[in-house]
């Protein structure tokens, strides 16, 4: 990934995706809808060091974060393409942690349904009146 662009500089600005959930309250408070929003946040470069660079946030000072120039897995990066990319990575990535979750839950509950079934004593024989 930092290939072909140019050594960073103290003042440059690097990006990262991230998504947020909201939620529509109605007057009781209920939940009535929800939706998700992509937001786009910038970091400004503030030190450069041989391994990689310290990131502040533009609109919360005194918080950095060093991020390495030659990771795989970077907490921001130099465009916003990259960054968009690495977005969706994560994202794929959480999608297919929740699969495996779900998939042991399914289990569980089917495990628990079946122990629920063995627990049940066996059904009466109907006599016939006759």
């Amino acid at each position: 990934m930092s290939g072909a662009l140019p050594k960073p500089q103290v003042g440059d600005t690097w990006y990262r995706y991230e998504d947020t959930r909201h939620a529509h309250i109605d007057e009781y408070d209920n939940v009535v809808g929800t939706y998700v929003k992509l937001y786009l946040r910038s970091y400004r470069v503030s030190k450069v060091t041989p391994k990689g660079v310290w990131l502040s946030y533009i609109f919360v000072g005194g918080v950095c974060r060093f991020v390495l120039l030659d990771a795989r897995k970077r907490f921001a990066h130099p465009t916003k393409e990259q960054a968009l990319e690495s977005f969706k990575a994560r994202k794929a990535k959480q999608i297919r942690i929740l699969e495996k979750q779900l998939e042991h839950v399914r289990s569980a509950v089917w495990q628990a349904e079946r122990a629920e079934r063995e627990l049940q004593p066996p059904p009466l024989p109907i006599l016939d009146a006759a």
